[in-house]
């Protein structure tokens, strides 16, 4: 059976694609932000040393919450852009 993970598969879209591709016969890995900050960058480093190979990789992660462009710091540039 082929695998597949899905970042942000909780709930949405991710949540969506992941139950497609259960529908499909994948085993599906469906993490949430909770599971796996995606911005934390030595957090996904030891997530990918220590995980299964999957046949498949969906990056649902999003974006940052929505804010005023204005209102843009360079923390908030290096957390979610980076």
């Amino acid at each position: 059976m082929k695998k597949a993970l899905v970042l942000a598969g909780s709930r949405g879209i991710g949540k969506a694609v992941a139950t497609s591709l259960k529908n499909i016969k994948f085993d599906v890995k469906a993490l949430s932000s909770t599971d796996l900050d995606t911005s934390d960058i030595p957090a996904m480093e030891k997530f990918s040393k220590s995980s299964d190979n999957y046949d498949v990789l969906v990056l649902n992660t999003g974006g940052p919450p929505a804010m005023d462009f204005d209102n843009i710091t360079k923390d908030d540039c290096m957390k979610y852009h980076n």
